[in-house]
């Protein structure tokens, strides 16, 4: 079992399609020309014990920068603060 400590979560990255179907590459930004996504999606593994606006679970968009990324049984998750999540996606 992990436990995030203070205002840190782990997340499990969703891998998403960023080609539409007519073959369109669509990035988030780039920097030297080079392709960069710099927002994700991912599902919340586990929550630190200052966290209160999310839950485990929860489908949420993150901004990438320095994330400490990792693999956790087979899985691509990265563990970030709580401050880099930019929202979370409902249902409703």
């Amino acid at each position: 079992m992990i436990k995030p400590t203070s205002t840190n979560c782990l997340l499990e990255y969703i891998d998403e399609p960023n080609t539409t179907q007519s073959g369109l590459e669509l990035l988030d930004g780039s920097t030297d020309g080079s392709k960069v996504r710099l927002n994700y999606k991912a599902k919340v593994l586990a929550i630190g014990p200052d966290v209160t606006n999310i839950k485990i679970d929860d489908i949420v968009i993150f901004k990438w920068h320095n994330n400490q990324d990792t693999d956790l049984e087979g899985k691509k998750c990265t563990f970030i603060d709580i401050e880099k999540v930019l929202c979370i996606l409902t249902n409703n």
